[in-house]
């Protein structure tokens, strides 16, 4: 699967060294590629239920947000949000 591909490629920021973590980060980023931005954020909200600090989540739920339109203000400051906490996490 593509998504598969990405996670043993590692081709997504902030990679982790799990294997089944980068798998799940993985798919999320595919969604947010197919333009699916809800299930990505859907996804990603489930993996940082479980690692609130999984700074690829953040990052890819701060960039989720962004693409789902930043004349929504909701969208840009949750967007915004989430990549400053990476900024915090990630100096």
């Amino acid at each position: 699967s593509q998504a598969k591909s990405i996670a043993e490629q590692k081709r997504f920021p902030f990679a982790t060294d799990n294997d089944s973590t980068n798998e799940e980060l993985a798919i999320a980023y595919v969604l947010i590629g197919s333009g699916l931005y809800d299930e990505a954020i859907r996804h990603f909200s489930t993996m940082l239920q479980e690692e609130p600090d999984l700074v690829s989540a953040i990052y890819g739920r701060g960039i989720a947000y962004g693409k789902k339109g930043l004349h929504d203000i909701k969208n840009a400051e949750l967007a915004l949000f989430e990549l400053s906490r990476v900024i915090t996490l990630e100096p």
